[in-house]
């Protein structure tokens, strides 16, 4: 078994096509906010959500959760810069803590 993963690809979801998008700003009853497309009330392709603690989320969305290459950023300002699956952080990753400490990687969520 190896020790080490070389490269992580993963398929889009059927339902992550760009056709019939429209930009906009969507605002939830908790204070979030979304900034980007939406297909119907669904977050698709490239996007921003905002949570009312100051956390922020921008990158691809499918399915109304993100999924494909985005940056998630914390109120205390570390971030994680890397690919996400089902709004998972899954494949490969750079994680920045607020100390200036960095890990890079690949997180695999089974």
């Amino acid at each position: 078994m190896p020790t080490r993963i070389d490269s992580c690809t993963f398929p889009r979801l059927k339902s992550a096509s760009q056709t019939d998008l429209q930009s906009s700003n969507h605002g939830y009853k908790s204070g979030a906010t979304f900034s980007g497309h939406l297909d119907g009330m669904k977050r698709e392709g490239q996007g921003s959500f905002y949570w009312p603690n100051g956390d922020r989320s921008t990158g691809q969305y499918a399915d109304n959760m993100r999924h494909g290459k985005g940056v998630q950023v914390w109120g205390d300002r570390a971030q994680f810069d890397g690919e996400f699956v089902r709004d998972t952080r899954h494949g490969k990753g750079k994680h920045t803590w607020p100390n200036g400490e960095v890990g890079t990687g690949c997180t695999l969520q089974v």
